[in-house]
């Protein structure tokens, strides 16, 4: 006899985060679902690459990409791949 057999299908959600204690502003934003985290990863740097390659005044270390804006605050933005089960702004 066969037994039961159980699939489960995750998907992977890339979550950008923003921060700015200058600013008050903490922001997470889920920006789209993937089948992989390999996936998910590569995203992630593609999009903060293009984005250090756009913002003059950027920093990136890993994931994270500190900018200054024209008004001197800093900013902090990040990407982050989670299971679609886990929403980091609960």
């Amino acid at each position: 006899m066969g037994g039961i057999k159980t699939i489960v299908l995750v998907a992977w959600i890339v979550w950008t985060h923003a921060v700015s204690s200058d600013l008050g502003k903490d922001i997470w934003r889920p920006t789209v679902a993937v089948e992989t985290l390999a996936e998910c990863q590569r995203i992630i740097d593609v999009s903060l690459t293009n984005t250090a390659a756009q913002t003059p005044r950027s920093t990136r270390t890993g994931n994270v990409l500190e900018v200054t804006l024209p008004e001197g605050a800093r900013a902090w933005l990040s990407g982050v791949c989670l299971p679609d089960n886990i929403d980091p702004r609960r």
